[in-house]
């Protein structure tokens, strides 16, 4: 007995200092990744909110049409009341990145070359580390659940609560997977003798754990539905359409098999193009997946169920990219987890064993096959970001740091392109479409949909005594239609193809 829980003690050990290694390789990469990403308008946007908001209330009420709970903001702003300078935006969500693939690599049961291979694919790598947005936040409690869940703590079950009070207020989706993972824990206590035993004699432990649970759900929602006067995304779909049927299920290899296209415009596109072949190479994943969970019906369950609700909710409401769509694969790797030692286990039942051996040695393939296209696809996502500008906005900025364009009047057009430029300096814009200053964008339903002249007659009239002076900043090329403008410098050719900046300014008049 005290040898074995000598080499227990010496295991963990072991599996604490690959814990670290890898975290500190992972570092390392991520980090090279940030220095080389250009900030676009959804990074800047959550970074304006915060900084700009004078106390948590204005917060509150600052991003109520973001359509995200407040978790991700609310670190941001105290990081705003410290510094106004976004790289460390950045700094924070490395962090929190990396905690994720620590806490993968030291409580997960997948082997060290999965973990490795896990800790660079395409979302821990790329998508949810070098583009500082809420979800990796979202992925790291996640894991933390599912850390917690396999631990053998006698109180987990208030440390869940917690931990899924702060999932639910990360986003919608970090939501979802509250209401999942609440479910599976319900349903795995009532058929678990052992943990309903434990539960029957822990009645006020447990209804303090659903009441946080549901206060977090509750709160939530409060802060995910919008406003009556919402402008973004307020539309439903519940009539019946076989495209965007098609083209929703087809989202599952594409979460699952992110390889991009080789090319400029990267982000977003995957090298199967055909949504039919999509759909068929979808259906076929989910059927391998469920078979790989079939020992483990709960966890199946909760695949399948969290699958459907996932799919069911691009389709009805917001069908979303490929940041929204990878909580389909991170699902996968949760349900895997959860299912932890019985995708190890061999049936020794005479005349079994060879074809059992055969069917864990499959899985085995399968999931470290998947694990390595995600490698591949973030280290070409990676590799495309340093060749390529991400976005012109950083590029933009300098210019007019540079030559001393920061101390005029600021117009932008579109607005929610133009913050990818005012978030590195503290000035505020003139927003023709909200006929507003700002910094941030208020996606309500006075955002007028208008065209460049309107824009521009509507930047003229604010601007008055100011127009000669005014600089404009402009995600669309000036045209002969464009008159009263001429372009001062152009920034074009990055990734994402709408933060393309015209630096102009008024027309002199003829004399």
């Amino acid at each position: 007995m005290i040898l074995k829980r000598v080499f227990q003690k010496l295991a963990q050990i072991k599996i604490l200092h690959f814990s670290l290694v890898l975290s500190c390789i992972f570092f390392a990469a991520a980090l090279i990744n940030i220095l080389n990403h250009e900030m676009w308008r959804d990074e800047f946007q959550g970074w304006l909110l915060a900084r700009d908001s004078e106390t948590i209330g204005d917060l509150f009420r600052n991003t109520r049409y973001e359509g995200h709970p407040i978790l991700w903001h609310l670190g941001l702003f105290f990081i705003g009341k410290i510094t106004h300078n976004p790289f460390f935006m950045q700094i924070y969500h490395l962090l929190i990145a990396t905690g994720v693939v620590f806490i993968l690599a030291r409580y997960s049961p997948f082997t060290r070359l999965q973990k490795f291979l896990f800790s660079f694919g395409y979302y821990p790598l790329y998508e949810y580390a070098a583009i500082s947005r809420n979800y990796s936040i979202s992925l790291l409690l996640m894991f933390a659940t599912c850390a917690i869940y396999r631990s053998s703590r006698a109180n987990k079950y208030i440390y869940l609560a917690i931990v899924l009070f702060l999932l639910a207020h990360t986003s919608i989706y970090g939501l979802v997977f509250m209401i999942c993972f609440t479910g599976y824990f319900f349903l795995d206590t009532v058929f678990n003798a052992q943990k309903r035993q434990w539960a029957s004699g822990k009645k006020a432990h447990c209804l303090l754990a659903v009441l946080i649970v549901f206060i977090g759900a509750a709160t939530s929602l409060m802060q995910i539905i919008p406003p009556p006067d919402s402008g973004y995304a307020v539309e439903w779909h519940t009539e019946w359409n076989n495209q965007r049927l098609v083209s929703v299920i087809g989202v599952v290899y594409k979460a699952f098999v992110p390889i991009p296209v080789n090319e400029l415009h990267f982000w977003e596109t995957n090298i199967v193009l055909s949504r039919g072949a999509c759909l068929w190479l979808s259906v076929a994943l989910l059927i391998i997946c469920s078979m790989l969970l079939a020992r483990s019906p709960l966890v199946l369950l909760l695949f399948l169920g969290g699958t459907a609700g996932l799919l069911a909710f691009m389709y009805v409401k917001y069908f979303g990219f490929q940041r929204h769509h990878g909580h389909l694969f991170i699902l996968l790797v949760i349900s895997l987890w959860l299912a932890g030692d019985q995708l190890k286990r061999v049936d020794k039942r005479p005349g079994i064993q060879p074809l059992a051996h055969g069917l864990t040695v499959t899985r085995y393939i399968f999931i470290t096959l998947l694990l390595a296209a995600n490698v591949y696809a973030g280290i070409l996502s990676s590799c495309l970001e340093w060749k390529y500008d991400f976005s012109m906005g950083k590029a933009a900025a300098k210019y007019i740091k540079e030559n001393g364009l920061d101390k005029k009047l600021w117009a932008g057009h579109q607005d929610y392109a133009v913050t990818s430029v005012c978030g590195y300096f503290d000035k505020k814009v003139y927003y023709p479409r909200s006929n507003r200053e700002g910094s941030f964008i208020i996606f309500n339903n006075k955002r007028e949909f208008i065209d460049s002249l309107r824009a521009l007659a509507l930047i003229k009239e604010f601007a008055k005594d100011k127009w000669p002076d005014t600089i404009l900043i402009l995600s669309f090329k000036p045209r002969r239609k464009h008159r009263n403008i001429q372009l001062i410098k152009s920034f074009e050719g990055c990734v994402v193809l709408n933060e393309e900046f015209y630096i102009c300014k008024p027309k002199a008049k003829a004399r």
